[in-house]
């Protein structure tokens, strides 16, 4: 495995060390593009949408960079840049509850954990290290995928996006979280794949580790260094253990 301790760019290996160098006391994980590659069905539920509101089909690209910021942001996305007149929020948001309804039914036909994430989920549990999920993907949505691939029994607490608080990078459930099990958020792991997540451990003052390969747009990861950057999670307990991560 190409295990980087920096961000793929041109930043030295050595360059992000532990600051603390004391054991966690929880991790957060990310859903899409971190735990699981969801982007086959999400693609699908775009497609139909935009196909339903006779607009033309995007690109797979265009889809996979516009995840991470909600449903609204995504289908913008995925419109053509030359559409004039946009779609005003009345319309994105009838788009959104079709693409809800649609998506709803089919986000685990083809989606699927990466390699080595369970492995990885059982060896933290067994370190009785508090896990938690926290996405900016609806709630409902991350209940019915974290439900059927039978993954609720790994984290504390399952928490989507919900429209009586803020998503990230906005602090404000990860304060949440982390107060309800008495944690110190500079002893908290932030993994995710997103600007979002790399921005949510700068405002919580948190650690973070970045998951290479996954969805968003393709912002200056730099501004938002992580602890460690990672392509698989095969080499996770060493990878931990060498940042003086784990207390054993």
């Amino acid at each position: 495995m190409n295990l980087n301790t920096g961000i793929a760019n041109n930043k030295p290996e050595n360059s992000i060390v532990n600051p603390v160098k004391v054991p966690l006391e929880a991790i957060f994980f990310d859903l899409d593009g971190t735990l699981m590659d969801t982007l086959p069905d999400i693609n699908s539920a775009v497609l139909a949408t935009l196909e339903a509101f006779q607009y033309p089909p995007c690109s797979l690209v265009s889809v996979k960079e516009g995840i991470g910021a909600g449903i609204a942001q995504l289908l913008s996305a995925c419109l053509p840049l030359e559409l004039f007149p946009k779609p005003t929020a009345e319309v994105l948001d009838h788009m959104s509850q079709h693409f809800n309804r649609v998506y709803r039914d089919t986000c685990t036909q083809t989606s699927q954990l990466y390699p080595h994430v369970l492995s990885v989920l059982n060896y933290l549990q067994q370190k009785s290290l508090p896990l938690f999920l926290l996405s900016n993907k609806p709630q409902d949505l991350c209940d019915r995928i974290i439900d059927h691939f039978q993954l609720r029994k790994f984290f504390v607490a399952v928490r989507g996006a919900n429209p009586e608080v803020k998503s990230k990078p906005d602090p404000e459930v990860f304060f949440m979280l982390c107060n309800q099990i008495g944690c110190n958020p500079q002893r908290v792991l932030m993994v995710g794949d997103g600007w979002q997540d790399m921005a949510l451990a700068k405002n919580a003052n948190s650690l973070a580790a970045r998951k290479l390969g996954g969805y968003g747009p393709r912002e200056p990861h730099d501004l938002y260094p992580p602890l460690f950057a990672f392509e698989s999670y095969e080499e996770w307990p060493s990878c931990l253990l060498e940042r003086h991560l784990l207390s054993y």
